[in-house]
């Protein structure tokens, strides 16, 4: 089998360039993803792959002056990761669109990202899915 961390992967560019805070956001993901698959090759039909990421998220809001707000942190159901990007089930609306999603997999090796917001619906069942992008690692915890 072959490494999570050797699945090839579409380069992640920013105006036809690498750009450095994506490059960390996903080397961090990637490393999330090691310890929970660690000898798996998925295989996903989209430009980068998204894994099952069934775990509790802990999101707490941001502001537009990137200052942690006094809003209570709300924890959520994680749904699937890529690595620009993370999707979730939660339970009322969520106001906030700039957040910080606090992963901690079983390894412990913690990974805090800013999330653009970027969708919500509704489900059937009547909890809220949503999902954003991955804009840099929040380093300020």
């Amino acid at each position: 089998m072959q490494s999570l961390v050797a699945v090839q992967r579409a380069p992640c560019r920013c105006n036809g360039r690498e750009n450095e805070a994506e490059m960390e956001v996903r080397t961090s993901v990637l490393r999330l993803l090691a310890g929970v698959y660690p000898n798996r090759n998925m295989w996903e039909r989209r430009d980068l792959q998204r894994f099952p990421y069934p775990r509790l998220i802990t999101l707490a809001a941001l502001s537009g002056a990137g200052n942690v707000e006094s809003t209570p942190a709300v924890v959520v159901v994680g749904k699937d990761i890529s690595e620009r990007g993370l999707s979730f089930y939660h339970p009322t609306p969520i106001a906030h669109r700039l957040m910080i999603a606090r992963l901690e997999p079983q390894t412990g090796a913690r990974a805090d990202f800013v999330l653009d917001l970027s969708w919500c619906r509704f489900t059937r069942d009547g909890w809220y899915e949503s999902g954003g992008r991955f804009l840099r690692l929040w380093t300020n915890a």
